[in-house]
C-alpha cells in the first residue's frame, strides 16, 4: 500500500494525504505549499524523515510492528533498532544478524565463522531498490535536492527482468561475485541486445549494490573493475531539407497537434517531453521559455539539465501555438497545456504526436519499412535542428538553443553574450525554416 498520496487542488497548490502505517487510514490532507510536483516530493519526503506525518494513536510495539511489516523503515532505522535491542536484550536477537530482514525477504546462512549472517534476496533487493515510493535511495536523493524520476526507476524494474532470467530467487546479495556478475553479462550477450540496453541491464545493479555497500549490506562491491560497453547504437536518421518541405507542405497529418508539434520540434530542437510540457505562460513575443518537461509518470518536472533556457520562435510558430491554444477545451490562464489532452490537468498523449508523424511521412511516400530502416523518429527532429543550426551559426550557439550548456558554461559566458547568440540563433531560424514552411 501507498505511504502517501499527492494531489493538486484549485489554485495550482500540492496536497499530500498520508497513509497511517497503522490503522492504513487516510490522514487529512495537508497542503505542501509548492505549485511544482519535484518541490511537492521534496516537502512530503522531508516530513517523512523527520517523522512530523500525522497518525492514529496506537501501542508503541503495534506501531512498530505495523512499520517493520509493511516494510516502511529504511535500513538505516531498522539497523538503529537492531543494534538498541542488541545491546539492551542481547539474548532477543543475534548482533551478526543484519537487520535488513526486517525489510526484504532474507536468506540465513552459517558464515565461516559460525555466526549467523542474513542477506535479503537478489530479485527482492532490485525490485524494492528501484520502488520510487518505497526505495531508500531514492528518497535520499529526493530529500537532498537531487533529481530522479518515477520514470526512471519504472524503466529500471523492467530491466530487473534480465536479472531474474538468470539469478534464482534464492540466491541472495552477499552470493554475489565479480564473477558471478560476469557469466551473467555472457548470457546477456546471447540475447541480440544493444550495448546501450546491455549497459542499462548492469547499470540497474552496479548502482543498487553501491547502495548496498553504504548501507552495509554487502563488503565490497562486485562491481568494481567490470568494463562498461562501447555504446554502438544506431545513428539517429533525419530527414533531407527537400523531405522536411514536403512533409508539411503536402503530407497528410491526421491531427493538427501532431502537425504543430512537429513543426514546432523542427525548427526549436525540443524535445518530446518539453513540447508536452509547454503552457501559455511559456510563450514570449519572439521566444518559449523552457522551464519543464513532461512525463506521464512524473507529471510536470524540471528539464532534463535543470536548467531553464530560452528558444527563438518563429513568428507563424508562435500563431499556431495560440490557435491550439484557443481550441483547449480545458482554457485556465496561464495554466493551459498547448498540446491538450483530454483531461485539463495533463497534455495530449504522445503517441497522437508520433503516429501523426508516421502517417504523414506515409502520405509523401517514405512508408514503414524506409523509415525504421532510416532510423527516423520524432526525436530525429532535434538532431535536424541541431545540425542546421552548427553548420549556420557554430556548434557553441546552437548548443544554447539546444539546453547542451553545463552549469559551468552557463556562468561562463556573460548574460548580454548569451542574448547576443540567441539573436543569431532567430536570425538563422527565420532564414533557414521559413522557406521549409512555406
Amino acid at each position: 500500500m501507498r505511504s502517501f498520496y499527492l494531489f493538486k487542488r484549485n489554485g495550482g497548490i500540492f496536497y499530500v494525504r498520508f497513509v497511517d502505517p497503522v490503522t492504513k487510514k487516510l490522514c487529512t490532507a495537508r497542503s505542501t505549499g509548492k505549485l511544482l510536483k519535484d518541490e511537492a516530493l521534496v516537502q512530503v519526503y522531508e516530513w517523512l524523515y523527520s517523522n512530523t506525518v500525522q497518525k492514529t494513536k496506537d501501542s508503541p510495539a503495534k506501531r512498530f510492528m505495523s512499520l517493520l511489516t509493511q516494510k516502511k523503515l529504511n535500513l538505516d532505522e531498522v539497523l538503529e533498532i537492531q543494534q538498541a535491542i542488541s545491546a539492551f536484550y542481547p539474548s532477543v536477537i543475534p548482533s551478526s544478524i543484519h537487520p535488513v530482514s526486517a525489510s526484504l525477504a532474507v536468506s540465513v546462512s552459517p558464515a565461516s565463522s559460525g555466526t549467523l549472517v542474513s542477506s535479503p534476496s537478489l530479485l527482492s533487493y532490485l525490485r524494492y531498490f528501484w520502488d520510487f515510493e518505497k526505495s531508500d535511495y531514492v528518497q535520499d536523493k529526493i530529500y537532498h535536492g537531487q533529481r530522479i524520476g518515477q520514470r526512471h526507476c519504472y524503466e529500471m524494474v523492467n530491466r530487473v527482468k534480465y536479472w531474474v532470467a538468470f539469478f534464482s530467487k534464492d540466491f541472495t546479495l552477499r552470493d554475489l561475485t565479480t564473477l558471478k556478475i560476469q557469466e551473467f553479462e555472457k548470457s546477456l550477450r546471447g540475447k541480440n541486445i544493444s550495448t546501450l540496453t546491455m549497459n542499462n541491464i548492469i547499470k540497474c545493479g552496479s548502482i543498487a549494490f553501491k547502495w548496498a555497500v553504504r548501507q552495509k549490506l554487502l563488503d565490497e562491491n562486485p562491481f568494481e573493475g567490470i568494463t562498461a560497453y562501447s555504446i554502438n547504437s544506431k545513428e539517429r536518421g533525419i530527414l533531407t531539407n527537400e523531405e522536411a518541405g514536403k512533409l508539411f507542405r503536402i503530407g497528410m497529418w491526421s491531427d493538427e497537434r501532431a502537425m504543430v508539434a512537429n513543426k514546432l520540434a523542427m525548427t526549436t530542437g525540443l524535445r518530446m517531453g518539453e513540447i508536452l510540457a509547454l503552457r501559455k505562460n511559456d510563450i514570449g513575443e519572439d521566444r518559449l521559455f523552457i522551464r519543464h518537461s513532461w512525463s506521464p509518470l512524473d507529471g510536470l518536472k524540471s528539464t532534463k539539465t535543470g536548467i531553464e533556457r530560452e528558444v527563438p520562435l518563429l513568428t507563424e510558430i508562435r500563431t499556431l501555438l495560440f490557435t491550439l491554444l484557443l481550441q483547449n477545451p480545458h482554457r485556465a490562464e496561464g495554466e493551459s497545456f498547448i498540446f491538450w489532452g483530454n483531461l485539463p490537468t495533463k497534455p495530449v498523449v504522445q503517441n497522437v504526436i508520433t503516429e501523426g508523424l508516421k502517417a504523414a511521412l506515409e502520405s509523401i511516400d517514405i512508408g514503414d519499412k524506409e523509415r525504421e530502416e532510416r532510423n527516423i523518429v520524432f526525436h530525429s527532429w532535434r538532431h535536424f535542428y541541431a545540425t542546421v543550426i552548427s553548420n549556420n551559426v557554430g556548434e557553441r550557439k546552437a548548443q544554447i538553443a539546444l539546453g547542451h550548456l553545463t552549469p559551468a558554461m552557463t556562468k561562463h559566458y556573460a548574460a548580454h553574450k548569451r542574448e547576443e547568440d540567441l539573436q543569431q540563433v532567430a536570425d538563422a531560424s527565420a532564414q533557414i525554416f521559413s522557406s521549409l514552411l512555406a
